[in-house]
This record gives C-alpha cells, sequence and structure tokens, in this order.
C-alpha cells in the first residue's frame, strides 16, 4: 500500500531555534555525522557493506569485482563528506519530538507546506525525502543505487580506481568518486532504525558534499557542530502553515507572546498549544 503524500510537514524546536528561524528566514542543516544519534549514518553503511559482500561472492566478472571494491573503499571514506540535513515530521503534535527538540519545555512545532518548502530547497541544491525504516525496504533502495553504479561503471575502461596509492586529493575528485558520493548522499541519510518509525520523518539533504567554505559552525553540548543555511524567503506568504507551542505551565501567556512576535514580523498563521497531556516542570 502507497503511503499518502502530506501536505504539511513539521519542524520542532526550541524557543531560540524558533526565533532565528523567523527573524534570519533561515533553516539550518547539520552535517549527518553529527545529529543527536550519531548511529544513523552507520547503519547505512553497514547495509551498503553487506549488499557489496553478497555481491563479490556471487560475480566472477573481473571488471565487476573492481568496481564492487571501489565502492567497498568509498563507501568507508563516506564519512569524509559534509552530508547536511534537516529535519521535519508528518505530525505536528508528538510527545517524542517535544522531548528530543524543545529543550526542556515551550518549544514550537511549525508548519511548512511541503511544496513550497521542496520548491525552495530545489532551487538551493536540496532534496526532500522520506526516511526508511523497514530494514527489507532499506536494502532494496541501497540495492537499486548499488547496482546503478556497477552496471554503469563496469564497462568503463577510464574508471579511475580508489586505492591506497592514489594521492587524497586524486582519488576525491575522480568522476567515478564524484558520482558515487552524489548518489550514496541522497539514500543514505534516509535509513532510520525501525525504533523511530512513529516519528514519520523527512529530511532535507544536500545533494552531494557542502563545500567547506559553505558550512557554518555552533556550539554543541561537547563540540561543534557544522551545518550550513537554508534561506527560506518571504516567510509572509504561505511557506508556513501555523504553530504549536509545546509544553509549558503558562499556555496562555505562552501563546499570546508568540502571537505579539508574530505580528511584529507581520507573519499571520494560526497558533495553537500542544494536546499532549505531558509535565515536566
Amino acid at each position: 500500500m502507497v503511503s499518502k503524500v502530506p501536505l504539511q510537514l513539521y519542524h520542532y524546536t526550541d524557543q531560540a531555534g524558533f526565533i532565528g528561524i523567523v527573524e534570519s528566514k533561515q533553516l539550518w542543516a547539520t552535517k549527518i555525522q553529527y545529529l543527536n544519534d550519531n548511529k544513523e549514518f552507520n547503519l547505512a553503511v553497514d547495509i551498503a557493506s553487506e549488499v557489496l559482500e553478497e555481491k563479490l561472492d556471487l560475480t566472477s566478472n573481473e571488471r565487476e569485482i573492481g568496481v564492487i571494491n571501489d565502492l567497498v573503499r568509498r563507501i568507508s571514506k563516506m564519512g569524509q563528506i559534509n552530508i547536511c540535513v534537516c529535519s521535519f515530521s508528518e505530525k505536528s503534535d508528538l510527545l517524542s519530538q517535544w522531548r528530543g527538540y524543545a529543550n526542556g519545555m515551550s518549544g514550537y512545532s511549525i508548519g511548512f507546506k511541503k511544496n513550497l518548502l521542496e520548491d525552495v530547497a530545489s532551487d538551493q541544491k536540496f532534496l526532500l525525502r522520506k526516511c526508511i525504516y523497514d530494514p527489507a525496504e532499506q536494502k532494496k533502495e541501497i540495492l537499486k543505487v548499488l547496482d546503478k553504479l556497477i552496471k554503469k561503471h563496469k564497462l568503463n575502461e577510464n574508471r579511475t580506481q580508489v586505492t591506497r596509492s592514489s594521492t587524497a586529493l586524486r582519488s576525491f575528485f575522480t568522476p567515478f568518486v564524484r558520482e558515487v558520493n552524489k548518489e550514496l548522499s541522497l539514500i543514505f541519510p534516509l535509513m532510520k532504525h525501525k525504533s523511530f518509525s512513529e516519528e514519520a520523518e523527512w529530511r532535507l539533504i544536500s545533494r552531494g558534499s557542502v563545500k567547506y567554505t559553505g558550512l557554518d559552525f555552533r556550539p554543541g553540548k561537547s563540540n561543534l557542530i557544522p551545518f550550513t543555511r537554508l534561506d527560506l524567503g518571504d516567510l509572509k506568504s504561505s511557506l508556513l502553515t501555523g504553530l504549536i507551542v509545546g509544553h509549558t505551565p503558562n499556555k496562555e501567556l505562552a501563546i499570546a507572546s508568540t502571537q505579539e512576535f508574530l505580528k511584529r514580523e507581520g507573519i499571520k498563521i494560526p497558533v495553537n498549544a500542544s494536546e499532549i497531556p505531558f509535565r515536566n516542570w
């Protein structure tokens, strides 16, 4: 059964994040290796490595073996790529998201119109994609990409192998490496453990590696966090669809102050309070 494509997506953040998004008219896309769950990227790497090992066992074609071995080496270096993502949920009022992103209490769930968000992102070389939680589907999608790369490059005699004797600069900028980075960077960030499936997450993903000159850094709990900025344009348009204020002992005051802030910014959207019964004060 094909799942229904949502008309709206929701970005959860704390008060500082909400103010920053509205005032700067930007979203911050974090380098994927620095997300809260740093095991996410390794999940995709492990699946791809397993698929390639299975392929090596099933082929005797020397050129195909060469491509597969190049892919194995390339995948081991994927952690060096600046893949940046920004997360959304299909669900507007989800307890696990409040706990994860609201920084204690009175966070925000910001509603975005999906098709307009997709257009804004596309203009800045980002793609909007739904995360994959089912292990069988994860393997299927990664296999599809790897098969495409193997089929295209096993007959290419001019393919430059990624070997230890290659210089770092030369190996990074071969056409083969660039294409592998591009294809895998768009599928790897979508792989999430099935235990997180209730989040119904979508991600904006940078197409390929973000240049280091395009990275900014913010303070984290124990280290600096690299990210890149995504301009949203005019928030007074219909890009924003609504706002939910998270859990707070002063619900009416929180809604009122939020409405005043939006009025100052010239943004007219509905503001409501979370309906989930939860107290953390």
